[in-house]
């Protein structure tokens, strides 16, 4: 199995840069990138239409994922990143 990176997205500048960072070591190690959006409420089309092209901007390979999830982001990324060689959550 490969190794598998993990790393919260906004569109916060911060984590923009670590969506980067983190498509950058993927592609060398070869590894599968999962960009995990956390929201509470209502998702707007919109909002992840922004989202969708600031993981879109990083050439994402065919393996890599995007998702959006409900809740908490802490708890949601946390139990995201479980079996992630590296994780990541911008501030």
């Amino acid at each position: 199995m490969r190794d598998k990176i993990v790393v919260g997205l906004n569109d916060s500048p911060s984590s923009k840069l670590a969506l980067k960072w983190a498509a950058q070591e993927a592609k060398s190690t070869d590894a599968v990138l999962r960009a995990v959006h956390v929201f509470s409420g209502e998702l707007e089309d919109t909002y992840r239409q922004a989202i969708t092209a600031v993981f879109e901007a990083v050439s994402p390979r065919p393996n890599w994922v995007l998702e959006f999830l409900g809740g908490y982001a802490g708890e949601v990324l946390v139990r995201q990143s479980k079996d992630a060689q590296l994780w990541w959550s911008a501030p």
